[in-house]
């Protein structure tokens, strides 16, 4: 029973801090995501969605940052792979 309740806590304090998560865009949402996928270990999942970043939103100026965060990333797969 103690472990469900501690479980439990620990799954309202994780969706607590996803909640809190601003992002001042879809891009940079779509970023931080390809990153906890690769903290996570999957780099495929990581890599899918830093590509898609990087194709989706290549011609919105706005999102260059992300953009070229998604292209470093990948870049950093590319020579360092799990």
């Amino acid at each position: 029973a103690r472990a469900r309740v501690f479980d439990r806590k620990e799954l309202r304090r994780a969706v607590a801090q996803g909640a809190k998560a601003k992002y001042g865009s879809e891009a940079e949402r779509w970023y931080h995501l390809g990153l906890k996928q690769a903290q996570a270990g999957d780099a495929a999942g990581a890599k899918r969605t830093w590509e898609r970043v990087a194709r989706g939103f290549a011609d919105v100026p706005a999102e260059a940052r992300w953009v070229g965060l998604a292209a470093e990333a990948l870049a950093d797969l590319g020579r360092h792979p799990p």
